[in-house]
């Protein structure tokens, strides 16, 4: 094949040609495979997960309940035995059914009254089911039997300041029979134990080695835990590995089809993409010189006033023999050949360019540039972008550039930025959580706006009120007073989400797609 430049491409070798097709044919099956595997490794952590919340969340509410009683008793009572402290304790029991009994026991280690009345003679509780008086918060002993409750019991205790303590009896039942109608069985086990190590009850098959099995842990199994906001009690689940993956094999047979056709397609679209790929670097170098990129771009829409406030300019190239490449194709290669310097300062001229005759008549609109990590630490493309904002008198308020998160954090990101916002120009921080996630880059740089990836937004689901991820990207932006744009807008439903949730600006392909100058200036002019 020649090329426009006379120079003539090296043949494809055929080796790599073959190891290409290999490779791409047994990807699709390969990609199943992992997809199913830990789609049903997701889906059981997924459901343990729900019953640990869930019990912890029940425990907790038995605790805080607990305590209010205990914390009552001790002040009411002061550890007396009396008719009135008899009434006084049997009606906090009854009034709360999770309880079975309520006791106190006096400061020598006497049971003396319970709720079931005075215990005469009183009985002497032994040491291990008494609890530490320095501790001025509810403790857990159990499960035990004492020799007024034969069933097998939790105590919750709260010491009375140099009185004694107070205690509750909870059937272990209480714990678990919200449980009961989990798909558990025998297949695993969820356990709660108390803060010294004591299992207090649990469902499922429990093992008699539980510790041992919890600080070995290994890949045959799937845990999770959570404990109560006291720390007394941890829930801990626990299910084989195998169990997870019951589901496991259905998935590979039903899509068995559905991976034979994607060989074919990954077949088809290597052979036709093979070319493409090689020798592309030389072709971007051409591509400059004969003008076949071009500058699109996709509107940002303010939710409240449905206006559009501005846009991001994406580059395009249109191969004159290969058709559209898209940016993901030739940008990385530009940034490892250093074609990237010369391909962004012809985007930025060109934004300079066509921008310009739309602010003339919408002086509020701004654009947003990406700017490539590489170039924000090179001081000579800075110098140049200066000069060049300076001798075009474009507005540079009207001016953001976009920088995307990267792992080599260097004072001169400051400095050179330092540079631009001299100018007027504003700065995001961009794909915020999918790269190298550095908090510093918040700190460090002080960014004015957030840019919420498409793949957190993708994530919201129609009818849903709460999406953890998109969530807390959106709650940091907002305690660190940052303006934040939502990316990958597709739905109404995404757009009342993010609306509700406190995030103004959003663009996506609900509004419109990246498009020419001329159709953008029409869709400003339309709006």
């Amino acid at each position: 094949m020649v090329m426009r430049s006379g120079q003539t491409r090296h043949p494809w070798p055929f080796y790599w040609s073959i190891l290409g097709v290999l490779a791409v044919t047994l990807a699709p099956a390969v990609l199943l495979l992992a997809i199913s595997y830990f789609q049903a490794i997701h889906r059981t952590q997924d459901w343990l997960k729900d019953n640990i919340d869930t019990a912890a969340l029940r425990t907790d509410s038995l605790l805080e309940a607990a305590e209010k009683i205990l914390t009552r008793i001790g002040e009411d009572t002061e550890g007396r035995v009396s008719p009135e402290t008899f009434n006084l304790i049997r009606r906090y029991v009854y009034n709360d059914p999770r309880f079975r009994e309520a006791g106190i026991i006096d400061d020598k280690g006497f049971l003396v009254l319970t709720s079931l009345g005075p215990v005469n003679p009183p009985v002497l509780v032994l040491p291990e089911h008494r609890i530490d008086p320095k501790r001025q918060s509810v403790q857990i002993i159990g499960p035990v039997k004492t020799a007024v409750m034969k069933e097998r019991s939790i105590i919750l205790s709260l010491p009375i300041p140099k009185r004694g303590e107070a205690n509750l009896m909870v059937d272990p039942v209480v714990l678990t029979y919200f449980l009961e109608d989990s798909e558990l069985g025998d297949n695993g086990f969820i356990a709660f134990v108390g803060r010294k190590g004591q299992v207090l009850t649990g469902m499922g098959a429990l093992p008699g080695d539980l510790q041992q099995r919890l600080t070995n842990a290994d890949g045959s199994s799937i845990q999770v835990g959570r404990s109560t906001k006291n720390g007394e009690v941890t829930v801990i689940g626990s299910v084989p590995t195998r169990w997870a993956l019951r589901y496991w094999m259905p998935d590979l047979l039903a899509g068995g089809a559905l991976a034979l056709v994607g060989s074919g397609v990954a077949i088809f679209l290597f052979l036709r993409f093979a070319r493409r790929a090689y020798g592309i670097d030389r072709d971007l170098r051409l591509g400059l010189e004969n003008r076949e990129f071009e500058v699109h771009y996709q509107p940002i829409v303010d939710l409240e006033t449905g206006q559009c406030v501005g846009s991001e300019a994406l580059v395009r190239w249109q191969h004159p023999d290969l058709g559209l490449i898209s940016p993901g194709v030739f940008i990385p290669i530009a940034e490892k050949t250093g074609l990237i310097k010369p391909l962004s300062e012809w985007i930025i001229r060109q934004v300079i360019q066509e921008q310009s005759e739309l602010l003339a008549q919408f002086p509020d609109l701004y654009v947003s540039i990406n700017l490539p990590p590489s170039l924000l630490m090179s001081e000579e493309f800075l110098d140049g972008v200066v000069k060049l904002l300076t001798a075009s008198g474009f507005p540079t308020r009207q001016m953001m550039f976009e920088v995307t998160e990267n792992d080599s954090i260097d004072r001169l990101h400051a400095t050179n930025m330092a540079k631009l916002r001299k100018l007027g120009a504003w700065f995001a921080l961009d794909d915020f959580g999918t790269g190298y996630s550095n908090l510093n880059y918040l700190n460090e740089f002080q960014f004015e706006y957030l840019k919420i990836d498409r793949c957190f937004i993708q994530r919201i689901q129609p009818g849903e009120t709460h999406s953890p991820i998109c969530d807390t990207v959106i709650e940091l932006g907002q305690k660190l007073e940052l303006q934040m744009v939502a990316e990958g807008v597709e739905t109404q439903e995404q757009c009342q989400y993010l609306r509700q949730a406190g995030v103004r600006y959003v663009q996506g392909w609900l509004f419109a797609k990246a498009m020419p100058f001329n159709k953008f200036k029409q869709f400003v002019q339309n709006k």
